[in-house]
């Protein structure tokens, strides 16, 4: 990913601890180097910035030619920002540490699958045709939908009329006719009693909430600085500093 772009005389990775304007030139970038981390760069530092959604990164280096910036777009969640330690104002990594950067097992913007990704599936034989059954849907197909078992990560295929009255993420009660295996695969057939939401249901773990040091509202930025702010801005800025949070991001698809 952004190992490749990276010079091979960088020995050093500086990761930039706010957010910026991905939309800096240069100079721009330079100077919040040298200005707000009081760093001195050479050919063999690179500083890593990076936005607010942390979807765009921007690579800046310097070689003997002169400024050389990057920008790379990532899929939002992938690019993880460890925070600086107690005495730190930055992160400093080897420029061989790039990779642990990104979550692990991203490809081409999907997550890819391993083995231990891979959910088991229902066992047929433990479902009771005689009693109304809760099934978790996942996804709506043309004939089928795709559930998943309360309490459980055990995945199977609902094949049922009124199939237009699901929406993934209910609860659908079913009561069942049929149960069968297909290439390993459990089916299950009936009708659908009832559809409801039921979020405690869904057993699913809430989001961690992350903390990422604080927020200098005075250090934001707000605009070009030869335009005048915007007074909705002022007391914004006279509160100061904050701490700063950010919710743990989830890509959709990705297992958690």
């Amino acid at each position: 990913m952004l190992e490749t772009l990276i010079p091979p005389s960088t020995q050093r990775l500086i990761l930039y601890p706010t957010p910026v304007n991905v939309r800096w030139g240069p100079a721009r970038l330079r100077q919040a180097c040298e200005s707000d981390l009081g760093l001195t760069l050479d050919p063999t530092t690179a500083v890593l910035f990076h936005n607010r959604k942390k979807d765009t990164l921007v690579l800046y280096t310097l070689d003997s030619n002169g400024d050389r910036c990057v920008t790379k777009r990532v899929d939002r969640g992938t690019f993880l920002l460890p925070l600086p330690g107690p005495e730190e104002e930055y992160v400093v990594l080897s420029a061989s540490k790039v990779k642990s950067l990104f979550r692990v097992g991203i490809s081409r913007g999907n997550w890819a699958t391993t083995r231990e990704d891979q959910k088991p599936e229902a066992s047929a034989e433990g479902i009771d045709l005689s009693k109304p059954l809760d099934v978790v849907v996942l996804a709506i197909k043309a004939r089928a939908a795709r559930c998943r078992l309360p309490g459980t990560e055990q995945i199977l295929t609902l094949r049922a009329t009124s199939l237009h009255r699901l929406v993934p993420g209910q609860i659908a009660t079913v009561q069942p006719s049929k149960h069968w295996r297909h290439k390993g695969h459990p089916y299950l057939s009936g009708d659908i009693v009832s559809v409801r939401i039921d979020a405690s249901a869904l057993c699913i773990p809430p989001l961690a909430l992350n903390r990422f040091g604080d927020w200098d509202p005075a250090e934001h930025y707000w605009g070009e600085e030869s335009e005048p702010l915007d007074p909705w801005t002022e007391p914004i800025i006279e509160r100061g500093p904050r701490p700063l949070f950010e919710m743990e991001q989830i890509v959709p698809g990705s297992p958690r």
